[in-house]
């Protein structure tokens, strides 16, 4: 038989990491959004570079 105290504890972490995870993806919905409404002004032709 599981002990409930320990099942609560990794039930706690879960439901803590995964509002992290929410919390991130909110975020990067807000800069997609944002990129979308600035693709329909012109750019300034910026440069990209590839990372390793």
């Amino acid at each position: 038989m599981k002990d409930p105290v320990e099942v609560l504890r990794r039930k706690e972490a879960e439901l803590e990491r995964l509002q992290e995870e929410v919390e991130a993806l909110r975020l990067v919905g807000k800069l997609l959004r944002g990129q979308a409404a600035s693709k329909a002004e012109p750019t300034s032709g910026g440069k990209i570079l590839q990372m390793p």
